[in-house]
């Protein structure tokens, strides 16, 4: 907001113009009105010359002050310049007892009022020089002949006279104006300075405060997430260990054995899911390796043939299969689906084509995903990437596609360009730097490798198991998800472990500090409603139970295996099959259960 009192000097600076208009104009009506009267007594006087003057100036002055097109410093000039002529006319046709001697005191006046004081100094000395040149013909008799009478006894004493008196009121007119003026002026520049200023900082804060809110939007999503990949998890973890124990009783030829093998393997792929949407929430990655584009193009263009209608057209062409980023094969696929998506989004009547297309352009790999759709406009493109930002209805889409896909692949290293028009389609690229032969092993490699070093159990058959655990062994199993605790009870009684179930921390801990039962593992949730698996554990530690603990997460982020670390506990992940499981009980079992020394 600006303050009431710096907006008169604005006002001023920024109708100069509107004023000069105003005095221009009332000069002419001032001068019709006075013009009749004059040129009639200049005339009866003898002086037609004064009556033509008088005419050139009003004419002058009308053009001034309507002529179109005409910048503010012309119409300045004009109207000095209009002045100044009458000023020296008058001087000459009637003489210094004229009006003439006034307009000359006017002039330096009106130049500090159009153009400040430097215009001002320099009007007066012109007006000072008019006058010495006056005097000088005054004095060699050259200015009686133009006057006639009307000079008659008029002396270069008189003039002296007449004209100091002159210039000492014009000087003291114009340059107090002058000054004047050059204050407001100065004022009002301050007063656009500081207003711009203040609209920058009002930006600013709209700005933080629209950051803020959608920080807090993600905040509640990435809470929302949480509960979710919860609740999800729990439900993956009966069907994953469930369907790896029925595996485990059918012959590898049974029909019914490869349905199975098929739900397992979407049970997978859901529990890549809530990973998925943990880790856009809460804006992780996976772990990055070796991945090659043309397989993860691949993948992403069988999903959409399967998900989008017939009448959209998937295409891929592949200019460079061996191009291979250092990248998380599932941001990756994000990425590609995000983009996909949009397209379909804005394909007319959901027909159309959307293409995929990779190339390598000095040493990035290049993927253009393009779509003959409706495309952009030029301002829906310019906050294309903005978050939550969206040209659809609250049903349709949130505005985090582009903006995700964007900072994935920053995190890359990489760069996204956009181009669009309506009726045209849209094209984005995402260029990533190529992975430098040798940097690490491929997403596949590495799974391969994971899946040689485990213990080959359930559907890969129990004789791997080994002799089994003591008979002794008693673990205390500790989950508030009661089909959870069912199962992995399952699992671990017929893998020869006594278990004790306990249905929160609360029943956990009466068992524990009870001692009714010694136990040589606590095998605990870690998102309980009464407490955490972490606080659980740090009670069984204060209490002075040192038996080795095993935490189990939906979501194990580096805060947890930090915290899990200090306390002596290991980490197993959900959803778990039989083969995880048995391997982090056995692991859990052979550790340590001292915490790490406080640093």
């Amino acid at each position: 907001m600006v303050g009431p009192g710096l907006a008169p000097p604005l006002l001023i600076h920024e109708s100069r113009e509107a004023i000069l208009h105003g005095m221009l104009r009332a000069s002419v009506i001032l001068g019709a009105v006075a013009y009749v009267p004059g040129a009639w007594a200049s005339f009866q006087a003898g002086l037609p010359q004064v009556v033509l003057l008088s005419s050139t100036v009003y004419g002058t002055l009308l053009l001034a002050a309507f002529l179109p097109g005409l910048t503010f410093r012309g119409r300045a000039v004009a109207f000095l310049g209009v002045n100044y002529a009458l000023a020296v006319g008058l001087l000459f046709m009637v003489g210094p007892p004229g009006a003439g001697a006034v307009w000359l005191v006017a002039v330096p006046v009106i130049a500090g009022v159009l153009q400040g004081t430097r215009t001002a100094l320099w009007s007066l000395g012109v007006v000072a020089l008019t006058t010495v040149g006056f005097g000088v013909l005054i004095h060699l008799g050259l200015a009686g002949p133009l006057a006639g009478a009307v000079y008659d006894g008029y002396t270069l004493d008189a003039w002296g006279a007449t004209s100091g008196s002159l210039l000492f009121l014009a000087a003291v007119l114009s340059l107090g104006v002058g000054v004047l003026l050059d204050r407001l002026e100065d004022l009002a520049s301050r007063e656009r300075e500081g207003r711009l200023r203040l609209e920058e900082t009002l930006a600013q804060q709209l700005l933080l405060e629209s950051q803020l809110r959608q920080a807090q939007k993600l905040e509640s999503l990435g809470t929302l997430a949480g509960g979710i990949a919860h609740d999800l998890n729990n439900l993956l973890v009966p069907i994953v260990a469930g369907v790896d124990e029925a595996l485990e009783e059918l012959p590898p030829d049974s029909q019914v054995r490869r349905h199975l093998e098929e739900a397992l393997q979407s049970a997978e792929r859901g529990r890549e899911l809530v990973s998925r949407i943990l880790g856009f929430s809460r804006g992780s990655s996976g772990e990055r390796a070796r991945t090659p584009l043309a397989e993860s193009l691949e993948e992403v263009t069988q999903l959409l043939r399967r998900i989008f209608p017939a009448t959209v057209r998937i295409r891929l062409e592949i200019e460079a299969p061996e191009a291979v980023v250092q990248a998380d094969a599932v941001e990756l696929q994000q990425v590609f689906m995000n983009l996909a998506t949009n397209g379909y989004l804005a394909l007319e009547d959901r027909t159309g084509e959307i293409s995929f297309h990779l190339r390598t352009v000095n040493g990035e790999g290049v993927v253009e995903v393009r779509d003959n759709g409706v495309g952009m406009t030029q301002d829906t493109l310019a906050r294309a990437l903005d978050p939550f930002f969206t040209t659809r209805g609250p049903e349709e889409g949130t505005g985090l596609g582009l903006s995700t896909v964007h900072g994935i692949v920053r995190s890359l290293g990489g760069a996204l360009e956009i181009r669009s028009a309506p009726g045209e389609g849209t094209s984005v690229e995402v260029r990533l730097p190529l992975a430098l032969s040798g940097a690490s092993a491929t997403p596949g490699e590495s799974r391969a490798s994971d899946a040689r070093s485990r213990p080959q159990v359930g559907s890969r058959g129990r004789e791997a198991e080994g002799d089994g655990p003591p008979v002794s062994t008693h673990l205390l199993l500790v989950d508030d998800d009661p089909a959870v605790l069912r199962v992995t009870a399952r699992i671990l009684d017929r893998r020869g472990y006594q278990v004790t179930m306990a249905e929160g921390a609360n029943d956990a801990l009466e068992l524990l500090v009870g001692k009714s039962v010694p136990f040589d593992l606590l095998l605990t949730d870690h998102t309980m409603p009464e407490r955490t698996g972490l606080e659980l554990i740090r009670l069984c530690r204060e209490a002075g139970l040192d038996l080795p603990a095993l935490l189990m997460s939906g979501y194990l982020t580096d805060d947890l295996k930090g915290e899990a670390a200090r306390i002596g506990a290991t980490l197993l992940a959900k959803p778990f099959d039989r083969g995880e499981l048995i391997r982090s009980v056995e692991e859990a079992l052979a550790a340590d259960p001292d915490p790490e020394p406080e640093s």
